[in-house]
């Protein structure tokens, strides 16, 4: 089995490669109101790689719901921090309520602990 990668950098929390969860993004572009779906390609508790989707401007805000398999759909409020190669964005989350924290967290924790192989 392959196994995700699990990244640290310089980053506050850990983030992992998250393949099959999707995320729909609401947000207002100009005088547009867009309903957007993406690809998670990795998630942290700090925020989100999306894929396959538009590309919105960095400081665009959004209201995002995430949607991993066999798991409840997480809510955040969150914004574009960067664009990443030509379809991609990173958003960071503004304020995660405890439920959605601790829904993250769990995803994290739970990709880890499968694929992790003590030495």
């Amino acid at each position: 089995m392959d196994q995700p990668a699990v990244y640290r950098e310089q980053r506050r929390s850990y983030r992992v490669d998250t393949s099959g969860t999707e995320a729909v993004c609401d947000m207002s572009v100009g005088r547009d109101y867009v309903a957007q779906r993406y690809d998670v390609d990795n998630l942290s508790s700090g925020g989100a790689l999306l894929s396959s989707g538009r590309l919105v401007p960095i400081g665009q805000a959004m209201r995002v719901i995430l949607m991993p398999p066999g798991s409840t759909f997480i809510e955040a409020n969150a914004r574009v921090v960067r664009h990443h190669a030509e379809d991609a964005l990173a958003i960071a989350f503004d304020e995660l309520t405890a439920d959605a924290d601790d829904a993250i967290q769990g995803i994290v924790a739970d990709t880890i602990l499968r694929y992790w192989r003590p030495r």
